[in-house]
């Protein structure tokens, strides 16, 4: 049966950091193989379409950041090359906030 989006958002958030996307990655592909071509084919044309309009509203007055992050993260179902680099960039954010969280609490 297929699970909904909040078992698949808790199925993520319980993943290994630094690893996320790529199992899922990988759970997408061993899925998928029963989808039409139609449905193979949208999501890489939505996720760059999302990624299109995050780079236009980056310029101009608009939601850019949460559209790439979208984008992003549905060319990271696809792609796998895109689901390494959004993990490595999993691990330098998080890295980052516990720098930014120990500088904050020494003062």
């Amino acid at each position: 049966m297929a699970k909904g989006w909040k078992e698949r958002w808790r199925e993520f958030k319980r993943g290994r950091p630094g690893h996320r996307f790529q199992d899922r990655y990988e759970r997408k592909r061993s899925d998928g193989s029963s989808r039409s071509s139609f449905r193979r084919l949208l999501k890489p044309l939505a996720a760059g379409l999302l990624l299109v309009a995050g780079i236009v509203f980056c310029v101009i007055p608009g939601p850019g950041m949460p559209l790439l992050a979208l984008g992003a993260c549905l060319l990271a179902d696809v792609s796998r090359p895109v689901a390494v680099r959004l993990d490595r960039m999993e691990l330098l954010i998080r890295s980052l906030l516990s720098r930014f969280r120990r500088a904050w609490n020494a003062k």
